[in-house]
This record gives C-alpha cells, sequence and structure tokens, in this order.
C-alpha cells in the first residue's frame, strides 16, 4: 500500500510536469495468458514508467558528473605535461647555450696559448689581438655563467602547483 501511494505520487508528479492528462492515456490490460480478472491501474504503468525515466535521467547525471570529473583530471594532467615540457625545453636550450659558450672560451684561451707569433710583429696588433681575445673569453665565460644562473632560476619553477604560468614566471626571472 505504501509502494503504490509512492507510484501514484510520481506518476501524479510526471503528469503534472509533463501536462499529460491520465485519462487521455491508454489503459494498458494485461496479456491474455494471465489473470484478466486483475486489470492492471494506468496511473500505477505510468507511475513506473516515470520511476524507470527519473532512474535513468539520475543515472545519466551521475553517469555526466563522473565524465566532468574525470575531464578535469585530464586537463590538469595535460596542463601539468605541458608546464614540465617548457621548462624542459628552455632549461635543453640554457645548456646548449652554456656549452656552447664554454667552448667556444676554451677554444680562444688555446688560440691565445697556443698560437706562434712572430717576432717582427708591431706590438700595436699584439695588444689588440691579446685584448680581443681576453674579451672573448671573458664575455663567453659571462654567457656561460648567465645561462646557468637562469637555468637554475627555471628549473625551480613547480610544474604541478604552477601560482604564476610559466611565460609570466620566465619573463619575471630573466
Amino acid at each position: 500500500a505504501k509502494s503504490s501511494s509512492i507510484v501514484k505520487s510520481i506518476a501524479s508528479n510526471y503528469l503534472h510536469l509533463t501536462g499529460t492528462d491520465h485519462s487521455s492515456l491508454p489503459v494498458i490490460k494485461p496479456p491474455e495468458n494471465q489473470n484478466s480478472n486483475k486489470e492492471r491501474n494506468p496511473i500505477k504503468m505510468i507511475g513506473f514508467a516515470a520511476g524507470m525515466e527519473m532512474a535513468d535521467m539520475a543515472w545519466e547525471v551521475k553517469c555526466r558528473e563522473e565524465d566532468m570529473k574525470q575531464r578535469a583530471l585530464e586537463n590538469e594532467r595535460h596542463a601539468i605535461d605541458d608546464a614540465r615540457r617548457s621548462v624542459d625545453e628552455k632549461a635543453q636550450q640554457l645548456q646548449v647555450l652554456a656549452n656552447q659558450s664554454a667552448l667556444i672560451a676554451g677554444f680562444s684561451m688555446v688560440v691565445l696559448v697556443e698560437s706562434s707569433i712572430p717576432e717582427d710583429i708591431d706590438g700595436v696588433i699584439l695588444t689588440l689581438f691579446g685584448g680581443f681575445t681576453a674579451c672573448v673569453i671573458a664575455l663567453m665565460l659571462v654567457s656561460t655563467l648567465n645561462a646557468t644562473y637562469v637555468l637554475v632560476a627555471i628549473l625551480r619553477y613547480d610544474c604541478v602547483n604552477r601560482e604564476v604560468p610559466f611565460d609570466v614566471f620566465l619573463e619575471e626571472e630573466m
């Protein structure tokens, strides 16, 4: 009796929300092979259908919410991966720059030390050669140190929490 009143309540709410009059609905009769003494109440059948429809809607809503949560997690994972790729890319570029600067400085030092300078060379040219070679060595070492310091700053970036976007962080650090 209690379940039939719940079904009637659901059915009447469904009919009210859809604007349907239950007198216009067809009466569902049981098949011939069942007890024909008991007629099924159309309100009960509508209530059952409405309950099933409501259960289907609830299931769809639940699945949609789970899907949205999963997509949010995937978007967060992609954002973390993008940040890590950006940090790794900049770090690799700075390592290459530092290595090339150190290599050029090393070659300049070797040229300065190992070059055979003739005895009769003008002193001004010799001074210019020594000065420019020393400047190249100094500038390449400064470039190596700058690249190393920026590399350390970039590697401090937190890819997971990302308080600021990487591009903004990079501009602030440089």
